[in-house]
């Protein structure tokens, strides 16, 4: 028999779904937060038509493994899955099947950037016209096509975002793959490799990768190590195509001083994720001491990459040039 005792637990349970229920689906219906930042901005879908109602695929990693994966990169021989690079067209990476210098037939270039700045530009069609479009990690296709086009010959991945971005993956796409030189990563993308063999992957090389180490310190004076910073896959996109492309247009990316300036046109960090200001999540990373991108400091570092390289940027339109004198002095 149930007496009242039991009518009063039985209450409280059905209280306790309730309210969890409602919970889980006020977070889906927000979204989750993009990056590490406070105060965000919502952006709603109203704004512009990138901003709908959609399934984000978000970026995982443990930015708090930075000293772990920053010794391993220097101290463990993990290219030791992979034949050393040779001549070829870029020998920061190979690609495993093949066992071959990455490679691609690319005169005219488009990099599309992740950012809610593309959102409304309708530049699609302009990128599509080019001979080889980059995408960076799992940044989608579908239902953006007005204003990101539809081609895609290369995806630029991080080795955290690798299994997410393999959703993203199409027929006739190369998955150009970098890494911190941690065996466990490398060996990951490897086996899945050499278990689909319909896909083409590319994986950087132990050399490469500590050239890029190198290469930030000779830019920034700062030691990635000692600064806690991580490059970020826009860091490798651009050092690919500057030495790939014989010119590049730049789609999404703001000027190093934007946000600092009062009055710009504010955006989404991503053009398919409602949430999260693009701003917020730049001078969050900057300013923080502790396993970080510095976006607006690579900012700094591509615009003299891109006068030397025949590199223009779009959506919004910026001269690489107003900024070949601006040297990155501190991050914090």
């Amino acid at each position: 028999m149930v007496n009242g005792r039991h009518l009063r637990f039985l209450a409280w349970l059905f209280l306790l779904g309730f309210v969890s229920t409602a919970f889980v689906i006020y977070v889906l219906w927000k979204g989750p937060a993009t990056g590490r930042f406070t105060g965000a901005r919502e952006f709603q879908s109203g704004e512009n038509r990138c901003l709908r109602l959609f399934n984000p695929w978000i970026q995982t990693g443990n930015r708090h493994e930075f000293e772990r994966t920053a010794k391993d990169s220097q101290d463990t021989n993990a290219s030791h899955f992979l034949s050393e690079s040779t001549t070829g067209n870029f020998d920061g990476y190979r690609c495993i099947l093949e066992n071959r210098t990455l490679s691609m037939k690319c005169d005219t270039c488009a990099l599309v950037s992740s950012s809610g700045q593309i959102c409304g530009q309708n530049k699609g069609s302009e990128i599509d016209r080019t001979d080889c479009v980059f995408r960076m990690n799992a940044a989608p296709v579908k239902g953006f096509e007005m204003d990101v086009g539809q081609k895609t010959s290369a995806r630029i991945v991080a080795f955290n975002a690798f299994g997410l971005s393999l959703k993203a993956w199409n027929q006739g796409m190369k998955f150009i793959v970098w890494t911190n030189n941690r065996p466990q990563d490398i060996k990951h993308v490897v086996l899945y490799a050499k278990s689909n063999k319909n896909r083409d992957i590319c994986m950087s090389t132990k050399e490469y990768i500590q050239r890029m180490d190198k290469l930030f310190e000779e830019e920034t004076n700062h030691s990635r190590y000692a600064s806690h910073t991580w490059l970020s896959t826009g860091w490798f996109a651009f050092d690919l195509l500057r030495h790939m492309c014989s010119s590049t247009r730049i789609y999404g990316m703001i000027p190093p001083d934007f946000c600092k300036k009062k009055n710009q046109p504010r955006g989404p960090y991503h053009y398919w994720d409602k949430t999260g200001d693009e701003c917020d999540v730049y001078l969050s990373n900057e300013k923080s001491a502790t396993g970080s991108h510095r976006f607006l400091s690579e900012k700094i570092i591509f615009a003299r990459w891109a006068v030397a390289s025949n590199m223009s940027f779009h959506t919004p339109e910026w001269d690489p040039k107003d900024y070949t004198n601006t040297r990155v002095t501190q991050f914090v």
